[in-house]
């Protein structure tokens, strides 16, 4: 039988300017029982759970059921929510970054971005020229 499992993780920085981040984890295993896929999901959830990042104890085991064509539902995720689609896709489904740090009063954490561009840990802004270097 195979099974998905998704864990809750949080991102904890050393720089304290570098706002915490959540990460929904999803992961799949092959066993005989969900208890057996239970114990090494979680296995591999507290193996993932280093260097700041942490394991918050929240998770979810589904059983995959064999499929027959071109995709296979890996894990999925059901919210209840009262709202309109247009709320819930900003509250659930956007980048969950804000557009720029000004808005906030945060400091810009810049990485590398590509192309002689900087891009903002904690937001959507993208600069041109090499800020992390700066920092």
């Amino acid at each position: 039988m195979k099974f998905s499992g998704v864990g809750v993780f949080k991102h904890n920085f050393k720089n304290p300017n570098q706002i915490t981040q959540f990460e929904e984890r999803v992961v799949m295993t092959e066993t005989p029982s969900y208890e057996e896929a239970e114990k090494f999901i979680l296995e591999d959830f507290g193996e993932y759970a280093t260097d700041g990042v942490e394991f918050i104890n929240v998770y979810e085991i589904k059983e995959m059921y064999p499929e027959d064509g071109p995709v296979l539902e890996i894990a999925s995720t059901m919210k209840v929510f009262i709202g309109t689609d247009e709320e819930y896709i900003e509250k659930y489904w956007s980048d969950q970054k804000p557009l720029t740090c000004d808005d906030f009063g945060w400091q810009h954490v810049w990485r590398n971005y590509g192309g002689g561009k900087s891009g903002c840990y904690n937001c959507q802004e993208i600069r041109d020229g090499e800020l992390w270097k700066n920092a």
